[in-house]
């Protein structure tokens, strides 16, 4: 069932970003999603409601799946892995945008006379 509000995500789907929005470095599987994420909160949803809304973070980015050494599927949020590289990006950029470094452009012109 999807939500009448502007996100177009279901309830369920909402829960669970909001669960990785407070536990960014969370991850579990299916079951485990379905059975601990909710025991707090007031919606009580399937394994298979759960494996819906993950399905539909997933199709929006949100989400990563990564498999376990057991070989059980686990999800993750997608959100620390894209700050991360964001910010490798804007670090690297603004080491090629700063000026170099006055000892740096001496020992540059040193060596070209």
């Amino acid at each position: 069932m999807m939500s009448p509000s502007g996100s177009g995500l279901s309830p369920v789907a909402r829960e669970i970003l909001e669960y990785f929005r407070r536990h960014p470095k969370a991850q579990d599987t299916v079951e485990g999603i379905s059975e601990w994420w909710f025991q707090q909160r007031r919606l009580r949803p399937s394994v298979a409601e759960t494996k819906a809304a993950l399905n539909e973070l997933l199709v929006r980015g949100s989400v990563s799946v990564r498999r376990g050494r057991d070989g059980r599927v686990r999800y993750c949020s997608s959100v620390p892995k894209r700050r991360a590289v964001r910010d490798r990006v804007k670090a690297g950029a603004a080491r090629q945008a700063a000026p170099a470094a006055p000892h740096t452009a001496r020992a540059r012109a040193g060596r070209e006379h």
